[in-house]
């Protein structure tokens, strides 16, 4: 059995379809909007993703595979029209499977048993990632920064802005990246003060360590970096 989230707004995963689902004993979560859908992955619990990419408009599969929990959820979409180039836009995006309307219950069963028995193993992530020398190390298990020994715990955003930048330490790293890899956005559709109050969080918080905290810097005209 199978928790399943579907991202639909009633006009795709009708009751029919649903009613295969369930009837392979999976447990089906079915949300909205892709907001609600990234809520929801957050909090656990899903072994895999149905998207019907006409709601898909804060580009839902780049989010899933940059987020560091996230990036081996098995994602099936699910369109109206045919469109190769749909398709293969989605494929470049880490999709494991793009399906077209309208959708045969049975059919769709069986794509995800496949899906999900090749699925990835979850990859493993070091303990600690380190930049500034070694001066600064990221616990990706317990959401918690170390800075000159001093231990801070971090909120979701903060997690994930500091994990995208120490990715790349030495690295500069955009505004528009951030939004996409942080929030989902894509396409400049994200305002870039949401990364402004992250890093200015970031800052107040660890500002005990160091006043200036020269290892986390404004780039300008461009976005952030973080010293390796």
């Amino acid at each position: 059995m199978a928790s399943i989230l579907i991202v639909d707004d009633g006009s795709t995963f009708d009751q029919g379809v649903a009613g295969h689902l369930e009837a392979a004993k999976h447990l089906l979560v079915v949300v909205h909007d892709t907001r609600h859908a990234q809520e929801r992955l957050v909090s656990g619990g899903c072994n895999i993703l149905l998207l019907n990419i006409a709601l898909d408009r804060h580009d839902l599969c780049c989010w899933v595979r940059s987020h560091p929990r996230l990036m081996a959820l098995p994602i099936i979409c699910v369109s109206r029209q045919d469109a190769l180039s749909e398709r293969l836009q989605y494929f470049q995006r880490g999709v494991d499977d793009f399906l077209v309307v309208p959708l045969d219950g049975c059919e769709l069963a069986a794509r995800i048993e496949i899906v999900l028995r090749r699925a990835r193993p979850r990859p493993h992530y070091p303990v600690l990632l380190a930049a500034a020398g070694g001066r600064v190390k990221l616990d990706v298990h317990r959401r918690t920064v170390i800075v000159n020994d001093s231990e801070f715990s971090l909120t979701r955003l903060e997690y994930l802005v500091l994990y995208h930048l120490m990715q790349v330490a030495g690295q500069s790293v955009s505004t528009e990246e951030l939004l996409e890899q942080v929030w989902g956005y894509g396409g400049g559709s994200g305002d870039p003060a949401l990364v402004r109050a992250q890093v200015k969080n970031l800052r107040r918080k660890l500002a005990s360590t160091d006043q200036k905290l020269r290892w986390l810097r404004t780039v300008p005209g461009l976005g952030y970096q973080i010293e390796a």
